[in-house]
């Protein structure tokens, strides 16, 4: 299940259990207690969530600086082997 499908979900959970809670036979001060307790348990998630993907962020994002290294690096020597090479060839 992708992240946002997950989301939608979780919305959905939120929403489905905020509408049972209101045609519950309770009291209004239970009601309130329970939309509060619902409220915080969401926002929490949702927080768990949000720093899960930023920490998958910063992972794509490290491997992302390490490729462009690599790649970086990988020019600098085949750039270095061709003026080798053409030295090389001009001297000789």
């Amino acid at each position: 299940m992708r992240s946002g499908e997950l989301g939608f979900l979780c919305l959905g959970m939120a929403i489905g259990a905020g509408m049972a809670a209101l045609y519950t036979p309770k009291s209004g001060e239970q009601t309130r207690e329970l939309l509060r307790s619902r409220a915080a348990e969401g926002a929490e998630r949702a927080r768990a969530q949000a720093e899960q993907l930023r920490s998958s962020a910063s992972e794509l994002i490290d491997q992302s600086v390490n490729a462009v290294k690599e790649q970086t690096e990988n020019v600098r020597a085949a750039v270095d082997a061709g003026m080798n090479a053409y030295r090389e060839k001009v001297r000789g």
